[in-house]
Formats: structure tokens, sequence, C-alpha cells
């Protein structure tokens, strides 16, 4: 698995603060990803939808799963939530 952070050192305290980020390439991928799904979020359930967007793009980020797989699990939850909404 790979993991892209940063970790810096807090001058004061001697805490470290992990920071985040992805590559360019990663980046591109995610916006292919969410660029393909076929929704339009209506009613309070928007913001669940993007959470499992969110949560699920974790996985892609940390290396554990492929663009396809994280849409087809995005995909597949946020239908899931349509259908137990309507």
């Amino acid at each position: 698995m790979r993991e892209n952070k940063i970790t810096e050192q807090h001058r004061r305290r001697g805490q470290s603060t992990p920071y985040y980020f992805m590559t360019r390439e990663q980046a591109d991928a995610l916006l292919e990803v969410l660029g393909a799904l076929d929704f339009t979020p209506t009613g309070g359930i928007k913001d669940e939808i993007v959470g499992i967007i969110i949560e699920e793009s974790r996985s892609y980020l940390g290396g554990e799963r492929t663009v396809e797989e994280v849409g087809g699990f995005i995909q597949n939850r946020v239908w899931t939530l349509v259908q137990e909404n309507m």
C-alpha cells in the first residue's frame, strides 16, 4: 500500500501533524471517477452521497483499490441509498 503523507513537526509542542496529498495522476483519476458517476442528488441525501464518495475514494488514494473498483463501489452504494429513499 502506498501512502502519500508528509509529517510536519510542530516546533512548540513537539507534536506531528500528517498532511495527506495526492499525485496529479491520482487527482485526474478521481476526477474521472466523479465525472463518470451518473446521479443528481436531491433532498437530504446529497450530504450522504458526498460522504460515500469521500469514504470510498480513500481506498483508491491509499493504493488499496483501482479507480474502476472505487467507481463501482460508489455507484452501488449510491444506488442503494437512492432506492432506500424513494
